[in-house]
């Protein structure tokens, strides 16, 4: 099996990167810094210190900014900065894995990102060489991915020296910085870097229409096993209960005979309240589903809800009060969070985020022992970014992984992706793949699952919706179903 993963991503590789022909080697060490912003919500101090500027790019800036890039400390304050370095210049230095020869120069970084001032190679005899001095104002490059092509070659390189002046009103942000040797000069596109899937271009998004998407948001589609039921969660909408700017839980039948969703309706106390409501999961052929949230009743009898998950059956026509899920060890710092349990309920994915963790929202896994959940466990880097993960999916299988965010490279704010689990701890994973265009837009794309039979699959998109974010739906090739899930 993977020998087979290994194959594909090859594959994949080889047709979606262009840059076949030459070797880019990307920063991988820190050597030293001028400084770095601190977060006081960030017990780790990891979203923007200078260890995010390594490795390849994952921010596409100009959509989009988020905690992945090194960002210098006092970004509005000139006067500290001279104070604190005699100058007004902020500057990072990085090193690469191996020595190579160096005629172009690839850097990832914000349009604002003040004024690049200078840049100096350092040879295997730490000789330094200023090979670049032409002050960049990075407000008006079109993009944000400068390709540097330098007058001649520079042998041996292996460290990199960036150095900014500073001004009042402009931070300076830095995602990725890379060196290559190319035989002819051309710029790169960032667009070069995404990972993709091939053959995937062609899928067209369907919106599910006016009987479920309004002018409201729509998020968070489920689909019941048998499909015949369809749950979701509607935001900011005139008809949720009680305070309408919050969530509620809605519904709809699939009507067999004409092949479309019904009107949907709300689902309804004591499951929608006067707070944020929403639903991850649907078992029982309907009949059960997984809340977010404890509900808890006080002496008077009022709702109130705290972080955590429950259960509620339905019976008869009536959903009963939801019963508490035990997690031994949870807790989360964000007012957000997105779950997924498996079919046999054995498996909880979670976005939470906690201390030791990458950044912002992690995915972590939790199994079922006896009547609670283990502890959470981190999924790991390859998945998790500084950024926030969201809406995990797992295949029937156990083997196959979506998820959205904006922390791996992609062309919006959040994209989904793809990634298949190498081994039994949970923690080693593939490479993401970006989804590509056809589902994936410039804008905002998350909450994918598919089907049981694996031939339709569900999200939500602001892409060409009838208001907010709406529920879209995509018909899968039996050659694209074996793609996406590793089949021979």
């Amino acid at each position: 099996m993977i020998k087979s993963i290994k194959i594909i991503f090859l594959l994949i590789f080889l047709f979606s990167n262009n840059l076949k022909a030459q070797e880019i080697l990307w920063a991988d060490k820190v050597i030293t810094y001028s400084s770095k912003l601190i977060w006081l919500d960030d017990d780790a101090n990891t979203s923007n210190s200078p260890e995010q500027a390594l490795g390849k790019p994952n921010i596409h800036f100009s959509v989009y900014d988020n905690p992945g890039f090194w960002v210098v400390d006092k970004i509005h304050n000139l006067n500290e900065n001279i104070k604190r370095t005699g100058t007004d210049e902020e500057y990072i230095k990085l090193g690469f894995e191996k020595l190579s020869d160096v005629n172009t120069i690839l850097i990832n970084m914000n349009r604002y990102s003040g004024l690049l001032k200078s840049i100096s190679l350092y040879n295997d005899k730490n000789k330094k060489i200023l090979v670049y001095q032409k002050i960049i104002d990075t407000k008006k490059i079109k993009g944000n991915f400068l390709t540097i092509h330098l007058a001649e070659v520079f042998k041996n390189t292996n460290t990199i020296e960036l150095r900014f002046q500073k001004t009042s009103d402009i931070g300076i942000a830095v995602d990725a910085v890379g060196v290559t040797f190319l035989k002819e000069k051309k710029d790169i596109k960032l667009s070069s870097f995404i990972n993709l899937f091939p053959d995937f271009e062609e899928i067209k998004k369907d919106n599910l229409g006016k009987k479920i998407n309004t002018s409201s948001q729509e998020i968070a589609p489920h689909i019941s096993l048998d499909g015949k039921m369809l749950y979701f969660i509607r935001a900011n909408y005139k008809h949720n209960i009680g305070d309408t700017t919050k969530q509620d839980i809605w519904y709809s039948q699939f009507d067999e005979k004409n092949n479309e969703w019904q009107e949907a309706k709300n689902i309804g106390e004591p499951i929608n309240n006067k707070f944020h409501n929403s639903m991850f999961n649907v078992f029982d052929g309907g009949n059960k589903i997984l809340l977010n949230n404890i509900y808890e009743k006080d002496i008077l009898s009022n709702i109130w809800l705290k972080k955590g998950l429950s259960f509620s059956e339905k019976k008869g026509n009536m959903w009963q009060f939801p019963e508490q899920i035990k997690i031994n060890g949870f807790y989360n710092l964000s007012d957000y969070s997105e779950y997924f349990m498996s079919d046999d309920q054995n498996i909880l994915l979670m976005t939470v985020q906690n201390q030791g963790g990458f950044g912002g929202k992690d995915i972590h896994i939790s199994f079922k022992q006896g009547n609670t959940y283990s502890k959470p466990i981190n999924l790991g880097k390859i998945i998790n970014t500084a950024s926030n993960e969201t809406s995990p999916f797992l295949s029937k299988d156990k083997k196959t992984l979506f998820f959205a965010t904006d922390g791996h490279l992609g062309y919006g704010n959040y994209d989904i992706f793809v990634s298949y689990r190498l081994d039994d701890t949970w923690r080693n994973w593939s490479e993401p793949i970006n989804l590509g265009k056809g589902i994936n837009s410039g804008q905002w794309d998350a909450y994918f699952s598919i089907t049981e039979d694996g031939n339709l699959g569900y999200l939500c998109s602001y892409d060409n919706s009838i208001g907010e974010s709406d529920i879209f739906k995509i018909q899968l090739s039996e050659k694209q179903k074996k793609i996406l899930f590793n089949q021979k």
